[in-house]
Parts: C-alpha cells; structure tokens; sequence
C-alpha cells in the first residue's frame, strides 16, 4: 500500500482534474469517481485532500460507507486525536442542545406580541418580553458553541454552508439584542399601537425566517 503523509494528501483535492483521495482511520480512499463528491467536495461541507476521521466520526452512515471506497493507501501523520476534555464534550453535542433556546423564542415571542395585538390582552406582551430577553442572553452562548464544533468538528472551513450559518448567526444576534434593549427603554412599545410599535413587531417577526435559514443550515450539516 502507499504511503501518504498529510501534506502529500492535500495534493489529491479533486480540482483541476487531480484525484480525490480522503483519509479515514490512517487509511486513504479514493473518492475520485464518486458522484456525491463532485469536484473533491461533499454537499459542501467535507473537502477531498484531508484527514477526515474526526469530521466523519458524527455522520449519519456508518463506516460501512467508507469501506466500500476504494482503498489507495495508508496515512503515516493521521492527526493526533484531540485532548480528552474536548473529546468529551464534542460527544454531547454542545450546539444542537444550545441552538433549541433561540430557535424556540426567536419563534414564541413574535407569536406572542400578534396575539396580545389581536386578544389585547397585556400577559400576551409581557411574556413576549421575558422570553425575548432570555433569547437574547441564550443566543450568545449558542453561537459560542457552534463556534467550537466549527473549530473543532469541521476545521473552520468556509464553505457556503458555514458562511450563510455565520451570517445569518450574527444577524439573529443583532435583531433580538435590538429589540431587547428597545423594549426595555420603551415599555409601551407594543401598546402604543404606533407606527414605531409595528416597525418593532416587525423586527421581532423577521426572526423566524431567519431561524428557519439556520435550521437549514443546521440541517444539511447533520443529515450529510
């Protein structure tokens, strides 16, 4: 079998007509003829030319998949497996267990603030506004965590899929932080019924789609 050092396996990146090699398990695939691996890349998450035995360690097929490869050689620098305190807590899955926090209140306060318009009834708003704030003081921790399993899980690759989760993460945090603090100064924003109180409700209503983009996202990393 031939022997690839890591250097030498980032040579194989799939692009420009050179072959796509993987390695998993200090052993190098060739993914070259593989239709999900276009262009060396993986439903743009995984890139041909890397070690990927950590990054592959949560995918949803076995390593049943990975066998069925075409086996070109052996790995001679296979990564160090991380420290045991980040091990471990990659196991648990920081981020999914995180992000369920605002993606709930991103989703409850807006409905909330449509239902006190339509009932009148001020426990609709008030609620609306704690978990508005708790939203907003969760979201820092979530995007914390993501980033972890980006560093860690998936080696800060830029791929399109983590630049829209990024974008989009910052965003969410911008809006929800804004209308925190807005609600906070301005009590009666939403009772005032003026045209300030719907430009807010507004704010809080473009929320969900973003949520839903980072679902998205979210989910293409987790079922690729």
């Amino acid at each position: 079998m031939k022997e690839f050092t890591l250097s030498e396996l980032k040579q194989y990146d799939g692009k420009e007509g050179r072959p796509a090699y993987i390695a998993y398990k200090k052993r190098v695939y060739d993914v070259s003829e593989n239709r999900r691996w276009k262009e060396g890349g993986h439903f743009g998450i995984h890139s041909a030319g890397e070690d990927l035995t950590q990054s592959l360690a949560n995918a949803p097929h076995g390593e049943d998949v990975i066998e069925k490869l075409s086996l070109v050689g052996e790995l001679t620098d296979a990564r160090p497996a991380g420290l045991p305190l980040v091990e471990k807590i990659i196991r648990i899955h920081p981020h999914p267990i995180t992000a369920h926090f605002s993606v709930a209140y991103g989703f409850v306060v807006p409905l909330l603030s449509l239902m006190f318009l339509i009932t009148q009834k001020v426990s609709f708003e008030t609620v609306s506004y704690y978990l508005l704030v708790l939203g907003f003081l969760s979201s820092p921790f979530t995007a914390a965590s993501g980033y972890f399993s980006w560093r860690i899980r998936f080696e800060k690759r830029l791929t399109q899929v983590f630049v829209t989760k990024i974008r989009f993460t910052i965003i969410f945090i911008v809006i929800i932080g804004v209308c925190s603090v807005w609600r906070t100064v301005d009590p009666s924003i939403l009772i005032d019924k003026s045209f300030l109180s719907y430009v807010f409700l507004m704010l809080e209503v473009s929320l969900m789609p973003i949520i839903m983009v980072l679902g998205h996202t979210g989910g293409k990393l987790v079922h690729s």
